[in-house]
């Protein structure tokens, strides 16, 4: 994979035009936007007194014969010189929570403060509005904030910041997937350092490469289901683990070598199931017609009535770890006319796992993990169709 690299700096004001014709885009990896008014401010400050400003790094590739421009790195600073040129702001007081909070360890929380600073948000939806400043202002809507930082032309034309472009010499569609895995690895190198990505951003950059499989790493119909009506499901975590326990058919075996790294554990199964990269772990394949099955397994626990919110991530295992284990890798049907025996069934085997010492204060302790999906598994078991 050949790249030729060019480098050099445009004005301001180029770079808002970029942005307003997309000519630049975000991959759908990129971050969201978790820069407050100070670090703008600081920003604007740096380019008023010429002081150092890392570069924008760029990444071009070709698919269907037209060129792309992602953003690798920078998107923070060009948001900030955009909202600047704007005048505006994201309040995040009106902007609807979605972030998905994926946690590697679902039993950690997540500090108030730092959901405060984390904003759903990327430029490009202000872009939805128009293609001009006259039109975004005057169609935007009311999460939005004025800015009172606002600069004149001048400043926009006589500041500059630079870039590094990244162009691919081979423009087959064979390199342009090449180029695609090469821009994520570089976008996660970048990001070790600073504010740590979210882990549905660096899951994300893995499978950009391979689109097919967006549909079942990302279902929304998993969004539905929370915990303490906080922590969406995380789905990938079940993918994981029930390809992993298809493969070895032994609870102990799972995790294996990754138990205090659980994300990279994740990140090794999504890169093993889109590339078939040798991660030292085997999962089962999942099979072709995975995203119907999902559907499928999604629409049984819609008949079977599960609860939307689960108080602690000890019930929503017991609940699904075993269904999904039967449905998608034991192409197996659920017994729907026995609901109610099911959700007992299920309800009265939490109630016994959380009478054992300790599995309340340490539900992702291995051992109680293991608990929970042979016990999944047992009573799934006796509700299949044989």
């Amino acid at each position: 994979m050949e790249n030729k690299i060019y480098y050099g700096d445009y004005s301001l004001k180029h770079w808002i035009d970029l942005i307003l014709s997309k000519n630049i885009e975000l991959p759908p990896y990129q971050r969201i936007f978790v820069w407050g008014k100070n670090e703008l401010q600081n920003l604007m400050k740096s380019f008023e007194k010429k002081l150092y400003v890392p570069p924008v790094t760029i990444g071009a590739y070709f698919e269907d014969e037209k060129l792309h421009n992602l953003i690798i790195d920078g998107q923070q600073r060009l948001t900030s010189i955009f909202l600047t040129y704007l005048g505006l702001f994201p309040d995040s007081t009106k902007i609807q929570n979605k972030i998905e909070v994926i946690q590697g360890n679902d039993d950690e929380e997540i500090e108030d403060e730092d959901l405060k600073n984390l904003l759903e948000w990327k430029f490009n939806r202000l872009l939805d509005f128009g293609s001009s400043k006259e039109e975004i202002l005057s169609k935007k809507n009311d999460i939005y904030l004025s800015l009172d930082l606002q600069r004149d032309n001048s400043f926009f034309e006589n500041n500059y910041l630079g870039f590094s472009y990244i162009v691919p010499m081979d423009r087959t569609p064979d390199a342009t997937k090449e180029q695609q895995k090469y821009y994520s690895s570089v976008f996660r190198s970048i990001n070790k350092q600073g504010i740590p990505l979210q882990k549905v951003e660096i899951r994300e950059s893995l499978y950009f490469f391979n689109r097919d499989y967006e549909p079942l790493f990302k279902t929304e119909k998993s969004a539905l289901y929370t915990i303490q009506k906080k922590r969406k499901m995380d789905f990938v975590r079940y993918l994981a683990l029930t390809s992993q326990y298809a493969d070895c058919k032994n609870s102990y075996a799972l995790t294996k070598g990754y138990k205090t790294r659980l994300e990279d554990y994740y990140s090794a199964f999504i890169e093993y199931i889109a590339e078939k990269k040798d991660c030292g772990i085997s999962f089962k394949k999942i099979p072709s017609e995975a995203v119907n099955i999902v559907n499928d397994i999604f629409s049984t626990i819609e008949k079977l009535n599960f609860p939307k919110n689960f108080d602690s991530i000890i019930n929503m295992d017991v609940y699904f770890f075993g269904i999904i284990y039967y449905m998608l890798f034991e192409n197996k049907e659920i017994d729907t006319s026995k609901g109610a025996d099911i959700i007992k069934s299920l309800d009265d085997e939490i109630d016994r796992i959380k009478k054992i010492d300790n599995h309340i204060k340490s539900p992702n302790a291995y051992k109680y993990l293991k608990i929970r999906i042979d016990s999944s598994l047992n009573i799934w078991g006796n509700y299949v169709h044989k």
